[in-house]
């Protein structure tokens, strides 16, 4: 109280104490109405604008780190019911996510052309274009835009070629729902995915001396011709499905044979047969 207390007599000590303990009281009762338990940690930490929330706090349950942000997906693939079952994996794993789709090539360009994505699903295998060659165009046309391809073959048959193409990741249609969400996350975080046991095989073959099958050797295209031959299909149907020349499948078929080291078109469907190199498409 500013006071001496010691220095008055016991009376004096005592109504002096009354005094300072209802000074206090008031004191306390006037800070109370003036900043009530609100308001005083407001004034220590001022509150978060609506701009500086985070989305989870606002649509989500705050352990979802994945509501945070909107994210604009496009998932190219031509059959309804595995379009219809990534979409809702999506749905299911992110939150605020916005999931848009395209079922052939050409359409997936067009949207991309129209709009802004956050990750490209692809299937490998489109009606009208082979996947590689989608993402080669989507790596010329948005650089930064990333892409996991999705796909029914095996990672032995694409997965590198994928990578090497400009692909973040490679993923099977056989993968569980899991393991899709994994891979997204890691991609929209900027890292790189393809399935660990595979990267351990991958890892194995790099350190071993087992020579690397020739077919590795191919480009992209002469892999895909390579295997449309395989499969059975004439020179015109490849020449037709792929909207090239006739003397353009003959020079491919040249340069696959010289590559592998087989002679004839009845040796190159023997080496794609024995290497499980046969091209499948589901209708």
């Amino acid at each position: 109280c500013g006071k001496t207390p010691a220095a008055a007599c016991r009376r004096d000590y005592e109504t002096h104490a009354a005094a300072c303990r209802r000074t206090a009281a008031s004191r306390r009762k006037r800070n109370t109405i003036q900043f009530p338990e609100v308001t005083r940690i407001q004034h220590l930490v001022p509150p978060l604008t609506t701009a500086d929330q985070p989305a989870s706090l606002i649509t989500r349950d705050p352990s979802s780190i994945w509501g945070e942000m909107m994210r604009n997906i496009i998932i190219a693939d031509d059959h309804p019911v595995v379009f219809r079952g990534l979409k809702e994996i999506l749905r299911e794993n992110f939150g605020g996510v916005v999931v848009d789709g395209a079922g052939t090539g050409r359409e997936l360009i067009e949207k991309v052309k129209r709009n802004d994505y956050d990750l490209v699903l692809l299937d490998i295998c489109l009606p009208d274009a082979n996947g590689l060659d989608i993402l080669s165009d989507l790596r010329k046309r948005r650089p930064k835009l990333p892409v996991l391809i999705i796909s029914m073959y095996p990672e032995e048959l694409y997965a590198v070629r994928a990578i090497r193409t400009g692909a973040q990741g490679y993923l099977t249609k056989q993968s569980a729902p899991e393991e899709l969400a994994t891979a997204v996350r890691k991609i929209l975080s900027g890292k790189r995915y393809v399935n660990p046991a595979f990267a351990v095989r991958m890892v194995v073959d790099f350190e071993s001396d087992i020579a690397k099958p020739a077919h590795e050797r191919l480009s992209n295209r002469e892999f895909q011709v390579m295997r449309m031959f395989g499969s059975g299909k004439s020179i015109r149907d490849i020449a037709d499905e792929l909207n090239l020349s006739i003397n353009s499948i003959r020079t491919y078929r040249a340069r696959i044979m010289d590559k592998i080291g087989v002679k004839g078109t009845q040796g190159l469907i023997h080496y794609a047969l024995t290497h499980g190199l046969i091209e499948y498409r589901s209708e």
